[in-house]
């Protein structure tokens, strides 16, 4: 039966935007009226029904506008579109009743996730239950609620995957938690892992059969939004709504030209870091395998976004940086990937007005790791009148900003020559006469020994390590070596003094960091007044790399 025989209409669903506590509109499309049911494709961000009375959910106003009670059998998260089907009759409310207890209805979804799943198709099984501490469902090893669901790969769009889903059980967000737990989370699902996405989870209830009282078997079908249409699906058109959600077209005005622009984790962009070094946007691509999904961007996907930056945003060039996370141990090099306009050569770059130089063919860290802006503030402001202790100092920008703020002296310990002559640029560019600080290529652990022996203590240690390294015969490794490190970090701070300590590793949580610290300091007997621990934003999705950052200030 077509929808044309029945009522077709539009009706405008008032409802508090909470984002900016704005009284708006949105438009329902109602799909199908009759004396019996009432269907309307739900549009995303408003709620099946009022969940408190400052906000007004798609059965009131429906209510509102027909004049009378409707039967409510079945819900869509607020954040989900399409399909909802209410009741008018009480011979409808007895069926829909029954079809919805039963789950003999017939649901499916459209999904856009990030990754690939493990087969085309699949039936997905889980235990599920729900944490008292924020309301999310997690997947138990036993004793959950079980949960059956089937998928259906119908398009791939690089990273992405575009899903039909149906739920043959009815648990709390179902299919956003069995996706995300076979590593494939629902592009725009801030709360199991999509990110942000452009602005909306990319869940669709697309088709419902249900059984109706006079008419018999009906199945109705909500058109899909553009970003998640079979026929148009396109890795072009997701890029353009990412970007044009978490990027802005222009450059930030209260801020220099070094920052962040977008993290995986905020943005959806899958395992893509993108970052600002002045007219360029620096794309970082972490390459990893999940336990389940592959994420991989090829370089004709990485070419599609390198344009979409320059077409949608301020950006005059990009650039590709590459970073292996994988097991693969004799990797081929990739070939450097670079669109519109890049420098070849060192150029400046400015963060809270300190100058720093960069190099994008430079490799990995480009001369300045964004990901530590927040603490070169800090160490700029607590910088005044100490002399401050840089350990693996790459290319001195802590130092460089402790300078800045006033430090008495530096001392930058690193065992690559060509990056201290680096670090020793970036004082230059800023007017900084080198004479009290020096810059040691040497062995870290060696370094500390020395010092402790001579007794020389510093009003602030920063010591930012690698996971891996290599100095002379000696071979660091972060993993193996933390409590070492702690402890000799600790053995040269002076009374009063202030210690930075960060790791990247994955396998080192900022929990573990934090025991690994107190138990140190115990044992060295050191006094500690405060310390605080921050975990930053951008970690690559469910990687762990993120900036773990531990502050103490010693008695």
């Amino acid at each position: 039966m077509s929808i044309t025989q029945r009522t077709r209409h539009v009706c405008r669903i008032a409802h508090w935007v909470l984002t900016g506590g704005i009284l708006s509109t949105i438009e329902v499309t109602t799909q199908w009226a009759d004396g019996h049911v009432v269907v309307v494709n739900k549009p995303a961000g408003v709620p099946t029904h009022r969940p408190d009375p400052a906000i007004v959910g798609v059965v009131e106003r429906l209510e509102a506008e027909l004049g009378e009670k409707l039967g409510v059998h079945h819900r869509l998260d607020a954040a989900t579109s399409g399909v909802l089907v209410f009741s008018r009759s009480k011979d409808a409310a007895k069926s829909l009743a029954r079809t919805f207890e039963s789950h003999s209805g017939g649901k499916h979804y459209l999904a856009v996730v990030i990754g690939r799943p493990p087969l085309g198709s699949g039936l997905l099984e889980h235990q599920l239950s729900k944490t008292p501490r924020d309301g999310r469902i997690l997947v138990q090893e036993s004793e959950g609620a079980e949960a059956l669901s089937r998928y259906k790969v119908l398009a791939f769009a690089g990273p992405y995957t575009l899903c039909e889903l149906e739920p043959i059980t009815g648990r709390t967000h179902q299919l956003r938690v069995q996706m995300a737990a076979i590593g494939c989370p629902i592009l725009g699902d801030t709360l199991y892992g999509g990110g942000v996405g452009p602005g909306r989870m990319l869940l669709h209830a697309w088709t419902l059969r249900i059984q109706h009282p006079v008419d018999g078997a009906v199945t109705f079908k909500a058109a899909p939004p553009d970003l998640m249409d079979p026929a148009s699906f396109s890795l072009v058109k997701l890029l353009g709504a990412l970007l044009e959600h978490n990027v802005a077209s222009e450059p930030d005005k209260n801020k220099d030209d070094a920052y962040s622009l977008a993290t995986p984790d905020r943005s959806g962009l899958a395992d893509v870091k993108l970052e600002r070094y002045g007219s360029v946007a620096a794309i970082r691509v972490y390459e990893r395998d999940l336990p389940y999904a592959r994420i991989r961007w090829s370089d004709l996907d990485l070419a599609t976004l390198g344009e979409a930056l320059l077409e949608r945003t301020w950006c005059e060039g990009a650039w590709v940086i590459r970073h292996p996370l994988h097991s693969a141990e004799s990797a081929p090099e990739p070939a450097p990937l670079a669109f519109g306009v890049v420098p070849a050569a060192p150029y400046c770059v400015g963060e809270e007005g300190v100058r720093y130089e960069i190099s994008l063919q430079a490799g990995l860290g480009c001369g300045l790791y964004l990901d530590q802006g927040e603490n070169r503030r800090r160490v700029q402001a607590l910088a005044s009148q100490r002399n401050v202790l840089n350990l693996f100092s790459y290319t001195c920008a802590f130092s460089v900003a402790a300078a800045v703020g006033g430090a008495s002296g530096t001392t930058s310990v690193d065992s690559s020559k060509a990056a201290l002559d680096w670090g020793r640029r970036n004082f230059e560019a800023n007017g900084l006469e080198l004479g009290p600080h020096r810059f040691y290529k040497d062995d870290v652990m060696a370094v500390l020994e020395r010092l402790k022996r001579r007794g020389e203590r510093f009003g602030l240690v920063i010591c930012d390590p690698p996971s891996f390294g290599r100095a002379g015969k000696r071979t660091f490794s972060l993993k193996k070596d933390l409590g070492d490190l702690m402890q000799a970090c600790l053995a040269v701070v002076e009374p009063g003094g202030a210690l930075l300590f960060c790791v990247n590793h994955s396998e080192l949580s900022g929990d573990l960091l934090r025991r690994v610290f107190q138990a140190c300091s115990h044992e060295a007997g050191v006094d500690i007044v405060s310390h605080s621990l921050t975990v930053g934003e951008g970690g690559p999705l469910a990687v762990g790399t993120e900036l773990k950052s531990l502050w103490a200030e010693v008695g």
